[in-house]
Order: structure tokens, then C-alpha cells, then sequence
């Protein structure tokens, strides 16, 4: 054993009492919790540590080791402790690079090297490192353990792997309706919701009724139901309030209030906890929207405390129901925590639905070999996009698509 490590690997804190992997002996953890927070960045170099030292005929602590752990880097030695988890502030700087570049597969190797150098120079400052960041990221990586672990159970593989529902149709020109967007809008950029009849139309349709409407064919009103439409931000903000308190069962109408609520838009306040509530309750009358929004508020902590097990939850909900920003998002949750092939599976989920920015992830991933994917799936895949974007493209789309950008 070699006493000179003084510091978890995981969390960074100095202590008499750590006790070492029993695989490698190279790292020192407080308690199991830190020790299995570390696992997909150590077990790498804990695996061929541990073959080294096979080899080389050391019996004194893994004799009794199980081989299926010492294959995963995990010892079964009873520990006890704080609850924490981290990696150094070395690895933080990685994982985040990884989350940056989209390429859900961090570099275990590198970073399990990294927390090992970190360790040794703090122990020859004979001194704690700096705990702020580290606590920080500690909790945050903890969160991202618990929530995938909790997921699982939560909802199984088959549903959530399941194929989407076939999208909805726009009620004027019959196609299906154009991608989710990620950003937080009335329906997202590409569809409009008419609060007079609690239609959707994609916005194809919306830019043609709005050029006939300049040009004096048609009046000023609705494309589906002929209403007139109001000028006045203060009436539209009026007639989403009145249409959420007649029809308690018009999801889209709560999402267009949480909307307005979360932005301040339309002559409304400000105010997060309102809007909060409208989605919880879009959410429930099965808008993938509100499940989204949902997921990004509680996962990134906009407004509320973070809670990575809510945020993912509301993340399957929706990508379940057909929300390919939410189906993307699981992705590079997965790829975070080294499940590459599950990750893999939600992004060409994603990109066969015609998401383009998960397609493009795709094969930016590919080139630069973070993520690995046979010929046969890959081309599958592409196949399968370009037919859905096939589907969903109009010429009016189009050039409603060139105007908003």
C-alpha cells in the first residue's frame, strides 16, 4: 500500500483514513460513493495498472479481488465516510471540454493521469488543494450519478429506446410538422399556435397567409378559423389566459402562457414560479415543449435549485414523446458518464427523425473518432434523415425559414 497518497482522487480531500483501490493501488478514496463517482475516469488506467502489476507476480492485496471488478476498477473493500464525489480540477477542465465540443466521450485516459499528477504535487506542497471548485463539481457529477442511476429505474429501455409517434400534421398543408426547436418560444420558431382555435400551423403556412394578407387578398385573421388577430400585446396576452381557464385540457395554450410568464413578453411580468407551474401543467396534458423546458430549468438550475434526476426525467419524457432537442440533450448526458453506446442510440434516434443539428453532431463525431458507428449504421441513418427532412420541406417552409434567420 503506498501511504504517500493522502488525497481522494475524487473529491480532492485530504484525510488519514482513505483507503486504496485494491485493483491498481495507485488512487486513495474516502468512501465507495467517491470511488464509484471515479470509476469511468479511472477504470481505464486502473485496468492496465492492475495488469502490470499481475504480471509482475504482486499477490499481496489482489488475490482475493473479484475479477469482475478489477476488470471495471472497482475494489469491494468496506469503506466509510462523507458522501462525496469529484474529480480534481484538472478533470474538470476536461469534462467540460468534452461537454463543449459535443462529443459525449471524454478522454479517460488523459484524466485519470491528470488526477493522479494533481494528487502527487499536493502532496509534496504538503498541503489541502483548493476545495471551492471542487465541491462544486463534486456535487454536480454526484447529481449526474444519481440521476442516470435513478433513471434507469424510472423508465425502462424498451420505452425509452422505443421509435417516436409519428409527428403531428400541420391542419393546412398536411405535411408533418417541421423539428422542435430549442428555443424557448410560443411553440419554437418553426410553427405558430393560434389561440382563437387552438390550432397549430407550421409557419410555412403562416408567411404564405401573412403575404396574401399585405397583398389585400385576405383579411387580417386567423389562416385556419378566419378570427381576427390582435395587434395589441395586452389582448393576445388577455385571450391565452381566458383560452387557458376555459379549456383546462389545451396544453399548448398553458406552454404560450409559461412563455410569456418565463420571458416578461406580451405586457405580463416576469415571473419564473408562474411559468414554472403553467409547464408542470402542459407537461402533464403531454407537451413535449413544456417536458423540454421542464428539463432544461431543473437540470441547469434556471430559477430553481439544479436537480439532474428531474431534468433527465422530463429530458426521456419528452424525447419519448417525439422532442428531438430532448432526445439530443440524453445523448450528451450519456456520452458525459461513458455510456457511449446508449448514446449513441438516442442520437440516431434523434438524427432518423431529421433532426438536423444531431445529424451534423453525428458526423463531426465520427471524423474526429469520438464517436464509434459502423458503415451500415451510419448510412442507415443518413438515409433515414434525409427521407424524414424530405417529408417536412416545402418551398414555402423555406422561404419562411429564410425570413425568420
Amino acid at each position: 500500500m503506498d501511504s504517500s497518497i493522502t488525497i481522494c482522487a475524487a473529491c480532492g480531500k485530504a484525510g488519514d483514513n482513505l483507503k486504496i483501490c485494491t485493483a491498481c493501488k495507485l488512487v486513495k478514496y474516502c468512501n465507495r460513493d467517491c470511488q464509484i463517482s471515479h470509476r469511468s475516469k479511472h477504470k481505464k488506467e486502473c485496468r492496465k495498472r492492475a495488469a502490470e502489476l499481475q504480471r509482475a507476480g504482486d499477490n499481496n492485496n489482489t488475490s482475493n479481488s473479484n475479477v469482475n471488478e478489477l476488470s471495471e476498477g472497482i475494489s469491494d473493500v468496506s469503506i466509510s465516510g462523507s458522501v462525496s464525489a469529484s474529480t480534481s480540477a484538472t478533470d474538470k477542465k476536461t469534462s467540460t471540454s468534452c461537454e463543449q465540443n459535443n462529443t459525449g466521450n471524454s478522454n479517460v485516459d488523459t484524466a485519470a493521469k491528470t488526477s493522479i499528477s494533481h494528487e502527487q504535487n499536493c502532496n509534496k506542497k504538503n498541503g489541502s488543494p483548493n476545495l471551492t471548485m471542487t465541491d462544486e463539481l463534486a456535487e454536480e457529477i454526484k447529481q449526474i450519478e444519481m440521476a442516470y442511476d435513478i433513471g434507469k429505474m424510472d423508465i425502462s429501455d424498451d420505452k425509452l429506446f422505443a421509435d417516436p409517434p409519428p409527428k403531428d400534421e400541420c391542419p393546412l398543408c398536411m405535411q408533418p410538422m417541421p423539428n422542435h426547436s430549442n428555443a424557448i418560444g410560443d411553440c419554437g420558431p418553426s410553427r405558430t399556435y393560434n389561440v382563437c382555435c387552438g390550432t397549430t400551423i407550421c409557419d410555412g403556412c403562416t408567411e404564405h397567409f401573412l403575404d396574401n394578407m399585405e397583398t389585400g387578398d385576405l383579411k387580417d385573421c386567423c389562416p385556419f378559423c378566419r378570427v381576427s388577430i390582435p395587434f395589441v400585446n395586452e389582448e393576445l396576452a388577455e385571450r391565452v389566459k381566458n383560452r387557458v381557464k376555459e379549456k383546462e385540457n389545451d396544453a399548448e395554450a398553458c406552454y404560450m402562457l409559461a412563455s410569456f410568464y418565463c420571458s416578461g413578453r406580451q405586457g405580463l411580468p416576469m415571473d419564473r414560479n408562474k411559468a414554472l407551474e403553467l409547464w408542470k401543467r402542459a407537461a402533464e396534458l403531454g407537451s413535449t415543449h413544456a417536458h423540454w423546458d421542464l428539463g432544461v430549468t431543473y437540470y441547469y438550475g434556471k430559477g430553481v435549485n439544479k436537480d439532474h434526476r428531474k431534468g433527465m426525467y422530463h429530458f426521456k419524457l419528452g424525447a419519448m414523446g417525439g422532442n428531438e432537442e430532448a432526445r439530443h440533450q440524453l445523448g450528451k448526458i450519456e456520452g458525459i458518464v461513458g455510456n457511449n453506446d446508449r448514446a449513441k442510440r438516442h442520437f440516431i434516434i434523434a438524427a432518423r427523425s431529421g433532426h438536423e443539428r444531431t445529424m451534423k453532431f453525428i458526423q463531426d463525431a465520427i471524423k474526429g473518432r469520438h464517436l464509434f458507428m459502423t458503415k451500415d449504421e451510419y448510412l442507415t441513418t443518413l438515409r433515414a434523415y434525409k427521407c424524414s427532412r424530405d417529408e417536412m420541406k416545402s418551398a414555402q417552409r423555406d422561404r419562411a425559414a429564410k425570413l425568420l434567420n
